[in-house]
């Protein structure tokens, strides 16, 4: 089961990304637009995020602490695109208590 949701705009998140986490910026402008062409879903087991450059399904985990896909590992702070993308889609769209979101949604959040 996968819960649809209508996208928003992104831009307030990801300027607090940026101001946070400078040397990310070219990871989280990939991972905005990951985002705004609607690739990352959330099902009751994992967060699935499409490749941008084939047919791959990467999974990221719902605490955001990994990701399938190759960049994952070498990534600073663990934070590839998939993870930032679905960082981005968990703070504007879903409503959990703050004790269950992870670091970087709590950021997002406080940021807006």
């Amino acid at each position: 089961m996968s819960i649809e949701l209508e996208p928003v705009s992104p831009r307030p998140l990801a300027l607090n990304l940026y101001a946070q986490y400078p040397s990310l910026r070219d990871r989280i402008d990939r991972a905005v637009d990951l985002y705004k062409s609607g690739a990352v879903t959330i099902t009751s087991t994992a967060i699935e995020v499409l490749s941008a450059s084939s047919d791959a399904v990467y999974l990221v985990k719902s605490d955001l602490s990994s990701c399938t896909c190759p960049d994952h590992e070498k990534a600073p702070f663990g934070a590839c695109k998939h993870v930032l993308s679905s960082a981005l889609h968990i703070a504007a769209h879903i409503e959990l208590p703050a004790k269950k979101l992870p670091r970087i949604v709590k950021f997002l959040r406080n940021a807006r």
